[in-house]
């Protein structure tokens, strides 16, 4: 029943596109363009209706970042909220084709607003789901069953307090079963590997295996913890192509939990070092100067000072700070220089 323009908005040619889904196409979103274009070779097919709704989550996903201005127009805001819509109305179609099937329940777990619906969908997207003929698809099932409840929880404290907090509990009873279900999607997984199987489907599991064993890094009891987190990153390293970033950075972690400090690393990987920094970015200066106390620029200045060597009655014409960072040391100096 949806109309002619809605359709072929999302199933139609290229060309017959809007110019906002245009835009979010040429930033990185041609998979919409293949599937639908799948779609229209097969259109009772509900795995390809399911992987539709999928892609227009995720343009609509890039379109929501995107802040109105003063120059967003209000057929833009109409079409955002047409997007939204037809992500559920393929999910939904998906499941009305093949309510056997995990595609449209698997799709619901990732485009419906709600929390509740996603995770009732994705569970019954993983009861349908023949592990052994979609060995990946279960592994990422069970991962997100395992985490999305935890982010949901840790957005939940956000809303409360305003601060981001990562979920460091232990694992609820819930939790442990479906990890060790997951566990064993890991190895079936791994069990049917062959020189056949893709590099991005190994790339995929050995992501969520990274993700897992980071998790458990951090939680307790750590006796019991720290072993699974280090088995899956081993695997990780086993598996991954070595010019992966998971490869250096699960060697990383690896080495930080060596018991015995055998494993030696010369450097952090450059990826950890631009995460570290770029999660610290909006409040490094508070980190430095409230809680750490950081106080070099301004002792720096005071033994200058004692020592003759710069005062605000004889200032010096030149001075660089190499390494600037935020430029504190800009702010101690800034009356005699």
């Amino acid at each position: 029943k949806r109309s002619e323009v809605e359709v072929t908005c999302l199933v139609g040619p290229p060309e017959t596109t809007t110019t906002l889904v245009d835009a979010v196409i040429m930033e990185g979103s041609g998979a919409l363009d293949a599937v639908r274009a799948r779609l229209q070779q097969k259109p009772k097919s509900a795995k390809l209706m399911g992987e539709l709704a999928v892609q227009i989550y995720c343009c609509n996903v890039l379109l929501q970042s995107q802040p109105p201005n003063e120059t967003t127009s209000t057929d833009e805001k109409n079409e955002k909220a047409v997007i939204k819509e037809d992500a559920l109305y393929w999910a939904y179609r998906s499941i009305e084709l093949a309510p056997k099937k995990p595609f449209g329940y698997s799709a619901l777990s990732r485009v419906h607003p709600e929390f509740g619906v996603r995770m009732e969908n994705l569970r019954q997207a993983i009861a349908v789901t023949d592990k052994d003929e979609y060995a990946k698809a279960m592994v990422g099932m069970l991962f997100q069953l395992l985490d999305e409840p935890r982010k949901e929880e840790s957005r939940w404290i956000r809303a409360a307090t305003g601060k981001m907090t990562k979920i460091r509990r232990p694992l609820s009873k819930e939790e442990l079963a479906a990890y060790e279900k997951l566990c064993l999607a890991f190895d079936n997984f791994w069990g049917k590997q062959t020189t056949e199987t893709s590099s991005d489907d190994i790339i995929f599991v050995a992501t969520r295996e990274y993700r897992i064993g980071l998790m458990l890094r951090k939680l307790q009891p750590v006796e019991t913890c720290r072993p699974k987190a280090r088995a899956h990153l081993q695997r990780v390293v086993a598996k991954i192509p070595r010019e992966h970033q998971y490869f250096s950075l699960s060697q990383f972690w690896l080495a930080t939990m060596e018991e015995g400090g055998t494993q030696v690393l010369d450097r952090c990987p450059k990826d950890y070092v631009i995460g570290l920094y770029a999660t610290f970015a909006q409040k490094f200066d508070s980190l430095l100067l409230d809680k750490l106390s950081y106080k070099t620029p301004t002792l720096l200045r005071n033994l200058l000072e004692q020592t003759g060597g710069i005062s605000k009655s004889q200032p010096i014409q030149r001075l660089t700070d190499l390494g600037c960072g935020t430029g504190l040391s800009g702010a101690a100096f800034r009356d005699c220089a």
